[in-house]
């Protein structure tokens, strides 16, 4: 009887041990003013064009170019978009709609939020280097250089620093993002 619950007892320990290593939170990625107000005026436009452009007056070529442009950039936007962080025990995910791309924690030097953190920058679509780390934004700014930016709020924008790149992303609750993050990259261990 004995050596049962002792089994029992140390199942139940490699259960709670392995489900303490096991980590995997999520923050959203809100939608800033300026981006709704974007996406607005953008609908507006095209809804407005449409409405005084008189179908008959258009060829089949004008037709088809002025029904393919707003579903392309919709479509391109639709693909760029931030949806969602996760952090896990090994790596920070951002999640689009159809792609993913995977930051290794034990490569993070620092994190915290900065709202002035994309000031002064420009973005560049298609950045150089590999494919998982620079898949569609990278911008540059004289304070930073070049980083990967991810900003869909820029009131919550966060600042990551990596061993061989920054990435600025934006999650919904970023002094709780940051925290976390820092726990579970062990960085907060390290700075302590």
């Amino acid at each position: 009887m004995t050596e049962e619950l002792s089994q029992d007892q140390t199942g139940a320990e490699d259960e709670n041990t392995k489900k303490e290593k096991e980590v995997d939170i999520y923050f959203k990625a809100p939608w800033g003013d300026g981006l709704k107000y974007m996406m607005m005026i953008g609908s507006g436009l095209v809804v407005l064009v449409s409405i005084f452009i008189n179908p008959r007056e258009m060829n089949v070529i004008s037709t088809l170019l002025f029904l393919l442009i707003p579903i392309t950039l919709l479509s391109i936007s639709a693909f760029l978009i931030v949806t969602k962080y996760q952090i896990t025990k090994e790596e920070l995910i951002l999640h689009g709609f159809f792609w993913k791309i995977a930051y290794p924690l034990n490569e993070l030097e620092s994190a915290k939020h900065n709202p002035k953190a994309t000031d002064n920058s420009s973005r560049i679509f298609g950045g150089e280097g590999s494919l998982r780390k620079k898949i569609f934004i990278n911008s540059n700014s004289e304070k930073l250089g070049d980083f990967d930016n991810f900003v869909t709020d820029r009131e919550t924008s966060t600042l990551l620093r990596f061993k061989n790149c920054i990435v600025v992303i934006s999650p919904e609750d970023p002094s709780s993002f940051v925290q976390t993050i820092r726990v579970v990259s062990g960085l907060a261990d390290k700075n302590d």
